[in-house]
């Protein structure tokens, strides 16, 4: 009876024959089993205390260890109470040699459990040591992801918003409950990210074309450096990872007494040491020199510079970086082009898909202050002033007078001048 209502998605009604069925039975693990469904129910319906009940109750029960561990996990997910020690029994479940592949799940219930507190730093450490640790479960890969891309939403940091729903699309099944809108969401913010990479890329270059040429040379031989040192120490990093998995491997090779203590002959030591593998590698193709990366985007930080993007190279040189310096006037003006065009697209991105009016008019108006002579800039005063018509603000009439005497002429011009031509 209780299976008919949960069927017919009344669970509410559900409650009451499972309750009896429980009472009634005799059998251990399928009474664990009913008090797990009721536990589940309970969380469905938004009662967090009878729900913490009934798990606890599984979780002390005989019940399968995957049971157990389970109703652990959504004792911690529904709890609204006793936070402390469920948080330490979470620690300690971590530390358990046989959760090692359950990892992922226990961090996630601690973000959770982060969030429910208004821990947000904690929570994002958590969620992304989830996703680390996240060896066979795409699906809670997925959902890690989805947690981070949404609290970065949230904050309005739209670049790692973007990157986070896009890992999370690339994990999650195509059957997950709003796949089609997080796909979309991840596709609309794309484009935001390219625009903003192209503003921090061509502001950066052109910073660098400024400097006079023997500054400008010493700077690109400090950044080279740079680069080389960053691509060493990475090298470095991943070699120490992957000798701490060995050894990893090799102590509990020692330590087991799974049958053979030979690595290879040893199915369950050898399973263990592949998701640790997979757990510090990830899913790599069969090729020589897997662990190398072929480009990457690098980042140096000086005084009036923002960035400069280069391809990681161990042959890399000073004319390999000079190459996307625009130190010709061609090249100055192409520089530009992409530099308008991306602000004024920021812009509007935040004005029509984000609706953060204040993102908006501060790049239109980077957009006006650059002083480069570009078809953008007319557009960009167009927007400020449409969008201070619909704010009822002074401001409107400036940016029209602006229009006016600027570009007296033009078909903008023509309407502000005559609004009946817009018909």
């Amino acid at each position: 009876m209780a299976d008919f209502y949960i069927q017919q998605g009344e669970y509410k009604q559900a409650i009451e024959p499972l309750e009896e069925a429980i009472e009634s039975c005799r059998s251990k693990k399928r009474k664990a089993r009913y008090m797990f469904v009721l536990a589940q129910l309970y969380q469905a319906l938004g009662d967090g205390t009878m729900a913490t009940h009934y798990f606890t109750k599984v979780a002390n029960s005989s019940a399968p260890y995957e049971m157990q561990f389970q109703a652990k996990i959504n004792k911690a997910l529904s709890a609204t109470s006793g936070g402390e020690e469920i948080r330490k029994e979470l620690n300690k479940m971590l530390r358990d040699e046989k959760n090692a592949e359950f990892k992922d799940q226990i961090y996630y219930a601690l973000a959770e459990m982060d969030m429910k507190e208004g821990n947000v730093a904690d929570a994002k450490t958590n969620y992304s040591n989830s996703v680390y640790w996240s060896v066979k479960n795409e699906r809670q890969k997925g959902v890690s992801y989805l947690r981070l891309a949404d609290i970065h939403f949230e904050e309005k940091d739209y670049i790692k918003a973007q990157k986070y729903y896009d890992s999370c699309v690339t994990v999650l099944p195509k059957d997950f409950e709003g796949y089609d809108a997080l796909k979309s969401k991840a596709e609309g913010l794309e484009e935001l990210v390219f625009h903003y990479e192209t503003v921090v890329f061509e502001d950066s270059v052109q910073a660098i074309a400024e400097m006079d040429p023997a500054s400008r040379e010493k700077f690109l031989e400090q950044t080279r450096k740079d680069i080389l040192e960053a691509e060493a120490l990475r090298k470095k990093q991943e070699q120490e990872r992957l000798l701490a998995t060995q050894d990893k491997v090799n102590n509990q090779s020692v330590a087991s007494g799974d049958g053979s203590k030979w690595y290879f002959y040893n199915t369950k030591v050898r399973g263990s040491g592949f998701n640790d593998f997979r757990a510090q590698w990830g899913t790599r193709p069969l090729e020589d020199n897997w662990r190398r990366a072929d480009k990457a985007s690098f980042s140096v930080e000086e005084e009036g510079t923002d960035s400069i993007v280069a391809d990681k190279s161990d042959s890399l040189t000073v004319e390999d970086l000079l190459a996307d310096i625009p130190l010709t006037q061609g090249a100055l003006d192409s520089s530009n082009n992409k530099l308008m065009n991306s602000l004024y697209m920021l812009g509007v991105i935040y004005k029509e898909q984000l609706k953060e009016e204040s993102e908006a008019i501060s790049y239109f108006n980077q957009v006006i202050d650059r002083g480069v002579e570009h078809p953008r800039v007319l557009e960009a005063m167009y927007q400020l002033y449409l969008i201070y018509t619909k704010k009822g603000s002074a401001e409107a009439e400036t940016y029209k007078q602006m229009i006016l005497s600027r570009y007296p002429d033009t078909e903008i011009a023509n309407v502000m001048r005559d609004p009946g031509l817009s018909a």
